[in-house]
């Protein structure tokens, strides 16, 4: 190929990027989404599922999570749009905390990311905000609890935990991270308090309730951790434990087996359901409303 033809044929190519560049996946009342973006959140939902576009044996696959992630995407602009109507903005302050605890994502640009977030934002605040205007009636808890019979609450345990995490596959890093638990481990069992070391040494959210995990049910926790909980005595902290998130101090406070609920978690729980429901209701009302009066293209050529 002489030079010219060489020249024209990497034009073109970059012509072709820039025009998928600029291409929008779908518009809401004009307002692009662009396709990259899209593809993206499709790669995305696909590794969260394990697959990826060589291991599709059918075009309607891709097709199919094509269609999920559209919807999803459609909903949720549909829904930041709706909290901008009803009032709700969101502080720079905010946008820059959420911002700084957002992992970086390969390949998204800074101010779609940051666009992302502060729908996710206003979705947020707008659901918390309609949340509260949802009643349940306590005749409606009252028939539930006369028909239904009384739920079996799990066997469930209070636990605290310091978290040291792995943040590399380096296994000189893993092994330093080994040693520094066993030496937590020694100082909590020489007496020093649990609820301090997380505050020092944790790397998870909990740290700064000193690693208060509070109650939670046999199954909802990671398969080793969620072993050693149900295990351990109550009181006396034990690990370290390995999980995918890295090491682990645990500490145990309180463990309750399995039991009927009694009458006021029983209401509680019907409570919190029937709330829930009413709410998805509500908020699936507002996405067929919002998305019969909005102006909708998608582009996706399937």
């Amino acid at each position: 190929m002489n030079i010219s033809r060489l020249i024209a044929a990497v034009a073109s190519l970059l012509t072709a990027s820039t025009l998928y560049a600029q291409t929008p996946a779908f518009s809401i009342d004009g307002k692009p989404y662009p396709r990259e973006l899209f593809d993206l959140k499709v790669q995305a939902r696909m590794a969260s599922a394990g697959r990826n576009i060589q291991s599709l044996r059918h075009p309607g696959a891709l097709r199919n999570y094509q269609q999920e992630v559209l919807t999803r995407l459609i909903e949720e602009q549909l829904l930041a749009e709706e909290a901008r109507r009803s009032g709700i903005s969101i502080s720079e302050n905010a946008i820059v905390a959420a911002m700084s605890a957002s992992p970086a994502v390969p390949g998204m640009r800074t101010q779609d990311l940051r666009e992302e977030i502060i729908n996710r934002l206003l979705i947020g605040a707008w659901v918390q905000k309609l949340s509260a205007t949802i009643k349940v009636e306590a005749e409606a808890i009252a028939r539930a609890m006369a028909s239904e019979p009384r739920p079996v609450l799990a066997e469930q345990a209070k636990a605290r935990h310091i978290l040291l995490r792995q943040p590399d596959k380096d296994p000189s890093t893993d092994s330093a991270q080994a040693r520094l638990a066993l030496d937590l481990l020694a100082r909590l069992q020489s007496g020093a308090a649990f609820s301090d070391l997380a505050k020092q040494y944790s790397e998870d959210s909990s740290a700064a309730k000193g690693g208060d995990l509070g109650w939670f049910g046999r199954g909802q926790m990671v398969e080793a951790f969620d072993q050693t909980v149900f295990s351990a005595a109550v009181g006396l902290p034990v690990g370290p434990v390995r999980t995918v998130f890295g090491w682990h101090l645990i500490l145990v406070e309180a463990r309750e087996s399995a039991r009927p609920a009694t009458d006021p978690e029983w209401r509680q729980r019907l409570q919190s359901r029937f709330a829930a429901d009413a709410l998805s209701l509500e908020i699936q009302s507002v996405i067929d409303k919002n998305r019969k009066n909005a102006k909708i293209s998608v582009y996706l050529g399937y």
